[in-house]
């Protein structure tokens, strides 16, 4: 699966990269640090751009108050003035998480993701042991469209119908697919392009909870021949009827039924029930 990424946010904090946490991120979550200071996700659509600190105005510290609020540390109703319940909010906050109560959330603490819960990556210089110097891409979420597809050999692509379901899988979540086109590549393999049920992302409503990466490797199941549930009865039981119709001979007499599948002798029909006893036509046994 290919989807594109942007950077959320730049690093500002200089020093060596001291852990890092990607995945699946939650509003409060410690994203990294550097040099043992924190940086810390919070729902937004504004990058921060500025020091949270007294005088400061605008939709930074409105959604520095919303994520004070989310963490209990902020009473009131989140608005672009820095106030008093600011101060106490951020240091509230602050002290929670170990860090210097001073009141000031400096530029860089805090990372304006749009939704959260969301699964961000790390850019690649942000890695333990790394020294930064501030400036450098950091955070990245995915963005726009996800393209699923399906490599194969030209022998496996021979071997599944156009009109198959592949059950694509990612961690505990699975997408019925269909395909939507084939294409080669340059090794003489076969490239399906995968669509959801409806025509859209084979992820539909759960996009948000795929990697971030750029490219992703997922499981996938072809399912060449459906699952089919019925009353199975042997194969030699069925005859056609005058009418073109499958029939059975049943001790109540012949029953029309409908032949769902079959496969090494036997048949799966519907029209009858689990326990009716039909006739083997071939060997003129009795009802068996």
């Amino acid at each position: 699966m290919k989807q594109q990424v942007r950077v959320v946010a730049s690093n500002h904090l200089p020093g060596v990269v001291s852990s890092v946490s990607s995945g699946e991120v939650k509003q409060g979550d410690q994203i990294y640090s550097v040099a043992g200071v924190g940086v810390y996700a919070a729902e937004g659509d504004t990058p921060f751009y500025e020091d949270i600190k007294p005088k400061s105005t605008g939709e930074n510290v409105k959604q520095a108050e919303s994520f004070l609020k989310s963490q209990g540390h902020f009473q009131g109703h989140p608005d672009t003035t820095f106030d008093e319940g600011t101060t106490r909010g951020i240091k509230a906050w602050q002290a929670a998480s170990g860090q210097k109560a001073d009141g000031i959330i400096p530029l860089g603490r805090l990372v304006a993701i749009a939704k959260l819960p969301a699964q961000v990556q790390l850019a690649e210089g942000i890695s333990p042991g790394k020294q930064l110097a501030g400036g450098e891409d950091a955070v990245l979420v995915a963005s726009g469209s996800r393209n699923f597809t399906l490599s194969l050999t030209a022998e496996q692509a021979a071997m599944i119908p156009q009109d198959s379901t592949v059950n694509v899988q990612a961690d505990k979540l699975t997408w019925p697919a269909l395909i939507k086109s084939s294409s080669s590549d340059e090794s003489g393999g076969v490239i399906l392009t995968l669509v959801g049920k409806n025509g859209g992302a084979v992820c539909e409503r759960d996009c948000d909870k795929l990697p971030a990466g750029t490219s992703i490797t997922l499981r996938s199941q072809v399912v060449v021949v459906p699952a089919t549930t019925g009353v199975g009865i042997p194969a030699s039981a069925v005859r056609t009827g005058p009418s073109g119709t499958a029939q059975v001979q049943t001790e109540a007499g012949q029953v029309d039924v409908k032949v769902k599948a079959s496969g090494q002798g036997m048949v799966i029909v519907e029209g009858l029930k689990a326990g009716d006893r039909v006739k083997v036509l071939e060997s003129a046994t009795e009802p068996s």
